[in-house]
């Protein structure tokens, strides 16, 4: 990759927990990505820091006492921008795109929590395609696999055929695969 011409975003999420004596918990998911252009990482967002290069997106919400913090966590999530451009992409309701209703994604927090992560990290793959530096012949590598289990399979399809359409590859990269 040091000598190519084709950029290579790397896209990686995490998210994390910690529930207190009381009931009270603190969660975070995050995600983000970086690039690496001719052997050099290029600056992804706009802060004004030596280190730190990459874009990443996480929550304001990450206090938990009850479930309609959950709920809270989840409404978030889908204004958070990338995500919030991924649905219009889509041009449908979360209600359509996503295989579980709401209700079922919050039904306790490590179930949210990676609902979120995942969500997040296919928007990444979509505000990728739309940078104004990326090109054809670019790539975007996913921690983890290209098919969701949150996102009904018809919507992926339209995410891949549009990176397709603009000759960029998304590329999983999974220590375990069913494929």
């Amino acid at each position: 990759i040091d000598n190519s011409e084709a950029r290579f975003y790397a896209i990686d999420g995490s998210y994390n927990s910690e529930q207190f004596y009381n009931g009270l918990s603190i969660a975070i998911y995050a995600a983000g990505y970086i690039c690496f252009h001719r052997g050099k990482q290029l600056r992804m967002n706009d802060l004004d820091d030596p280190v730190i290069l990459g874009q990443a997106y996480y929550p304001e919400n990450i206090l938990i006492s009850n479930q309609e913090h959950l709920f809270a966590m989840y409404d978030e999530l889908l204004e958070i921008y990338p995500v919030k451009r991924l649905i219009e992409f889509w041009e449908d309701s979360p209600e359509n795109i996503f295989a579980y209703e709401r209700d079922k994604i919050c039904i306790n927090l490590s179930t949210l929590l990676s609902f979120c992560q995942e969500i997040l990290e296919y928007a990444l793959i979509l505000e990728i395609i739309e940078l104004k530096d990326t090109q054809p012949g670019d790539f975007i590598l996913r921690d983890g696999t290209l098919r969701s289990l949150q996102i009904k399979q018809s919507y992926l399809i339209k995410l891949g055929k549009y990176a397709h359409e603009k000759s960029v590859r998304v590329i999983a990269i999974t220590k375990q695969s069913p494929i």
